[in-house]
């Protein structure tokens, strides 16, 4: 598995959703990742900061705020395109994510925040193909009461936050 392909096929597949305005399949997810749907969330929020729900929000908020304010479409039909349930509930997001309304959003001179899509193709994982096989191999040293240490099997020290052990091998 090459992991930033992986990474980058599962963006595209999140930005195929974003402009139909589907439902995240989580399932096709796994299929485009390789790996179970959970795990594969809890290492996509590590490397980037956020869950594949909110990215997929902010994206679809950032698309809808540019077609508010470069079409003439009404802010409820926007609201429906991009899968909120009512105008408030877009309403409400939009000024969350724009700091504006989807009105004022509208008015040429607007100026929007935009979240633009993920790019892992310059991104190097350490491990390739192994680092899955590996990660289940850790043993955990104890540095102090507060701190857990693990060394990997080459014997490179990792913090435990980057440790994803599969319940079944804790």
């Amino acid at each position: 598995m090459n992991s930033s392909k992986t990474f980058d096929g599962v963006i595209m597949y999140l930005e195929k959703i974003i402009v139909d305005g589907c439902d995240i399949d989580y399932n096709e997810i796994s299929k485009i990742a390789m790996s179970p749907a959970s795990l594969f969330q809890r290492i996509f929020i590590f490397v980037t900061g956020i869950s594949i729900s909110d990215y997929v929000r902010k994206r679809r908020l950032t698309i809808a705020g540019h077609e508010l304010k470069n079409n003439d479409i009404s802010v409820l039909n926007i609201a429906i395109k991009y899968g909120f349930q009512s105008h408030s509930a877009f309403t409400r997001a939009f000024k969350e994510h724009h700091g504006i309304t989807p009105s004022q959003a509208k008015l040429g001179s607007a100026k929007l925040n935009d979240y633009l899509p993920i790019n892992f193709s310059e991104m190097r994982f350490i491990g390739g193909k192994r680092i899955m096989a590996e990660m289940k191999k850790i043993i955990y040293k104890e540095a102090d009461e507060r701190l857990m240490v693990g060394f990997d099997t080459s014997g490179f020290c990792v913090p435990s936050k980057l440790l994803i052990i599969h319940p079944r091998f804790r």
